[in-house]
């Protein structure tokens, strides 16, 4: 083909050549060996010249290499000795695991990275909270150390305890990402780590609302504030709160008791 300017002219004229070629082999036609001129604007391929044959192109076949000709069932056997491909990747994570598009294919693109959360998933962390931990910390790790994840210290297992942490609520994710930084420098796993360094939240509901009551005792001022609308001042217990428990209180949990003693009048 002649005329391309471009790779998305080369691009274009070899969709527009396939399918060219398919229209003629499905009416029973045969396909001439010629040169073709490809038009940007209208998208048309016309004919140039037409070869008398294959030596006219310097086509000859390699004398050294015999014909090859392979049956279904020989085609079948290699196709299923091949790993799984990313377009397949890709469709299962979207269809079977639900995740979301821009995980898909950032974890389908790299076979290390998708190897990797398999085996969180495999280990039975759910789908979408792997991804979300190998799309945003693991990637963050690797990106910052210049690393390939062979290079990677912490495995899959001894990450999955992190999240097993998190969920349990004996770690706030904050103390998760900090964590799993130490980590690559601390063979330890998750639970030995928090344990020893003290790390475990250790606030039950009924001891974060103790200490929430005292905070908005010791901020009488600020509490009418908020009472009065202005709801900015959430940010500002919130921090009283968490400064209280050095940060290993559960945000989530500890807003929704701060919320119910807010609006709790009596």
């Amino acid at each position: 083909m002649k005329n391309l300017n471009s790779i998305r002219s080369v691009e274009r004229a070899i969709a527009a050549e396939a399918k060219r070629q398919i229209g003629i082999y499905e009416s029973g036609g045969t396909i001439t060996r010629q040169t073709l001129q490809w038009d940007d604007q209208t998208e048309v391929l016309t004919s140039m010249r037409v070869k008398e044959g294959s030596d006219d192109y310097r086509y000859f076949p390699e004398p050294d290499l015999p014909v090859l000709e392979l049956t279904d069932d020989e085609l079948h056997a290699m196709l299923a000795e091949l790993p799984e491909l990313p377009d397949s990747r890709r469709a299962r994570y979207r269809n079977d695991y639900g995740l979301h598009i821009e995980a898909v294919y950032l974890l389908a693109s790299d076979r290390a990275l998708s190897d990797y959360f398999e085996s969180l998933v495999a280990i039975g962390r759910s789908p979408t909270t792997a991804a979300a931990w190998v799309q945003g910390e693991v990637q963050r790790l690797l990106k910052e150390n210049d690393w390939e994840l062979s290079a990677f210290p912490v495995s899959a297992e001894r990450l999955a305890g992190i999240i097993d942490a998190v969920e349990n609520r004996n770690i706030t994710r904050a103390v998760g990402k900090d964590l799993l930084r130490r980590m690559l420098s601390d063979t330890r796993n998750a639970y030995e780590i928090i344990a020893a360094d003290g790390l475990d939240a250790g606030h039950g509901e009924d001891e974060i609302r103790d200490l929430i009551k005292t905070v908005l005792a010791r901020f009488p001022d600020e509490l009418a504030k908020y009472r009065e609308g202005k709801t900015k001042m959430i940010g500002f217990f919130m921090g009283q709160i968490m400064q209280e428990t050095k940060g290993k209180a559960d945000p989530a949990a500890t807003k929704d008791v701060l919320m119910q003693l807010l609006h709790n009048t009596e």
